[in-house]
């Protein structure tokens, strides 16, 4: 694995970091692609990535220093590292903040985002891999993978063969994304109305995966009981998603019967 990519004027470049800006650059490409689609310009797709970028910094630190720093304060704070659910959550915030201020149709941009996302945290997911962090368990199968000790891998697995779970999700994410462009293309077709829905399903199906994924992962259960913490997440994200999608749905039938 590749931790650190190169060092400029004594400072180490991170893949993760790098990676981390090409998670928010595909995104922003993917809205920039079908931006006239939309309805908005160039210069709205930047603030939206800003207010995305800004959103899922705060969450995931803010996430990671109060689920797992054993230390309180600035510099606790700076050293959390990241909690991918409360960062996509504050990603999310971020971005529908732009959206409501600049006066933008939420459901026609959530449902462009669906794709954004999974197409973003393919970038994301292989900065982890590069990093050594976000790994699964020990394993024995052919394809485990080594990570050194100068990577993040978790203390006492460093050269120990383990699950490359970011690369399960890595495929997990071109899939949902894929699946989810095609129902998108489908639905401008046919000149349906866009109401975020697209958006609730890929939250849903991301949290199910996910929720199985973490039997593979070595990730802490700091919320105690035998689910980890990113169980837990992933079955209120789940549980959220699916009742607003519950709704939408209601809503959308009983306009029909009107």
């Amino acid at each position: 694995m590749v931790p650190i990519l190169c060092s400029i004027g004594g400072y180490d470049v991170r893949a993760y970091g790098v990676f981390a800006l090409l998670c928010l650059g595909a995104a922003a490409a993917y809205f920039y692609r079908y931006r006239r689609e939309i309805g908005i310009s160039g210069a709205t797709v930047l603030d939206l990535a800003l207010g995305t970028g800004i959103g899922g910094v705060i969450g995931g630190r803010l996430g990671a220093f109060l689920l797992y720093s054993p230390e309180w304060g600035r510099q606790a704070f700076l050293d959390s590292g990241f909690s991918f659910f409360q960062g996509t959550w504050g990603a999310l915030a971020g971005f529908l903040l732009v959206g409501r201020l600049r006066g933008l149709d939420l459901g026609r941009l959530s449902d462009y985002a669906a794709v954004a996302g999974p197409l973003g945290h393919v970038f994301g997911r292989l900065g982890c891999f590069l990093g050594g962090c976000c790994h699964g368990r020990p394993t024995d199968l052919p394809w485990g993978v080594r990570f050194p000790a100068e990577s993040r891998v978790a203390s006492g697995l460093e050269g120990v063969p383990v699950h490359p779970t970011q690369l399960y999700e890595v495929g997990l994410d071109l899939a949902l994304a894929a699946l989810l462009h095609r129902a998108l293309r489908r639905r401008v077709a046919a000149g349906r109305a866009h109401d975020g829905s697209l958006f609730l399903w890929y939250f849903i199906a991301y949290g199910v995966a996910r929720f199985g994924l973490e039997f593979l992962r070595d990730d802490p259960g700091a919320l105690g009981g035998a689910l980890s913490t990113a169980q837990w997440m992933a079955v209120a994200q789940v549980v959220v998603a699916g009742v607003w999608a519950a709704r939408l749905r209601n809503k959308i039938v009983t306009a029909h019967e009107v």
